[in-house]
């Protein structure tokens, strides 16, 4: 997905909140699978009126984005414009957009043998194993260096650029003395950079592991990617400066931390306060957490309603518990879409008296462990 992932401080989560105070400050801080044959079957409806039914990996992703078990999809030729690799994948697979049938947000996926393999940002935890099934499902393992590379960069641009051409967001340094911008930055293809780093593939056993780095001059994410005759497999760290020397050293597998990047504080529509921070996790993505605190219980109690009606899935619902074991409210883990209609985010919200905390973000993992924190 995009790097803001529809998250800006304008998305109408903030309820009409107006900015007034914006600091820069630093912190270090499943839903059951149905069993029955069906719960991973979907019907989806192409742009040409033909259906047909595929098998959706990962394999909740029908129960939780499309509960009607029905989709639209339409068919996307980017791939096979800015590759020229020969591997099978990029000749016989299809590449799509998958949208819900009310519009209200498109995913990025692969068809490809009665299978639709869908990767977004919610399943963050689960790209890696899709992309290792559709590997084995079009018989597309590397055979050279320049070929893993390539299959990195289509997993890098279906998984978290929209399709996006890699040339614009994977960071290279090119060969002899590249132009100043006048920001004291390098420019080339569109991608400013400055100390960056080309990407390196190296033979490893029976394998390739890939090393790049994608982001901006401000900054950016650390992708190590091991491909294999078994899987593919992700490592990916977020970095800090423009020389991507300050990245994360915790791998996800033991636990995301957060760190604070932006405070601000703003207003209810009811003239209450808010107080609004945005969370930068260890792999990369973004929480945003924002406290909302009404001046009477009939709007915390709207809100919380609006949230919900909104919500593409309700995951859970709770009681809002103390340190003491206390019910002080209810709480729900829900989707729903995100702001810019591209695609679906988690949201923990938390309801008391008088107030809404909420934590959402384009990653189902993350957003579970900042809500966690409370």
């Amino acid at each position: 997905m995009n790097a803001d992932h529809g998250l800006g401080a304008g998305a109408p989560m903030l309820r009409g909140i107006a900015v007034l105070l914006c600091t820069v400050m630093g912190f270090s801080a499943s839903a059951a699978r149905g069993q029955t044959a069906p719960s991973n079957l979907l019907n989806a409806h192409w742009d040409d009126e033909t259906i047909e039914q595929y098998r959706v990996f990962p394999d909740e992703t029908v129960k939780l984005t499309f509960p009607s078990g029905s989709a639209n999809l339409s068919e996307n030729s980017l791939p096979e414009r800015w590759q020229a690799s020969t591997l099978p994948i990029f000749r016989v697979a299809r590449f799509v957009r998958v949208k819900d049938t009310q519009g209200r947000f498109g995913l990025s996926g692969a068809v490809y043998g009665g299978q639709l393999f869908i990767f977004d940002d919610l399943f963050c935890g689960q790209a890696p194993s899709t992309m290792s099934r559709l590997i084995r499902a079009t018989h597309s393992f590397p055979k050279t260096k320049a070929d893993a590379l390539a299959l990195a960069e289509l997993y890098l641009s279906i998984a978290h650029f929209d399709f996006q051409d890699p040339a614009e967001f994977v960071e290279y340094r090119p060969a002899g003395e590249p132009a100043e911008t006048g920001l004291g930055f390098e420019q080339s293809s569109g991608v400013l950079f400055g100390e960056t780093h080309s990407p390196t593939t190296v033979r490893a056993g029976s394998g390739y592991k890939v090393d790049l780095f994608t982001g901006n001059v401000i900054a950016g994410r650390h992708w190590r990617m091991n491909i294999t005759p078994t899987g593919f497999e992700l490592d990916t760290r977020a970095c800090e400066d423009r020389s991507r020397t300050t990245c994360s050293s915790n791998p996800v597998d033991q636990g995301v931390t957060f760190t604070r990047g932006m405070m601000a504080d703003g207003l209810t529509d009811d003239g209450g306060i808010v107080d609004i921070q945005g969370w930068d996790a260890s792999d990369g993505q973004q929480v945003r957490r924002v406290h909302s605190y009404y001046k009477n219980a009939e709007r915390a109690q709207a809100a919380m309603e609006q949230t919900l009606s909104e919500s593409l899935t309700v995951i859970e619902s709770r009681p809002w518990l103390d340190s003491q074991g206390k019910s002080i409210g209810r709480s729900a883990l829900v989707i729903r879409p995100q702001f810019n209609k591209k695609g679906i985010m988690a949201e923990r919200i938390f309801q008391g008296d008088t107030s809404i905390l909420e934590y959402y973000g384009p990653c189902m993992r993350d957003v579970k462990a900042a809500g966690e924190l409370e």
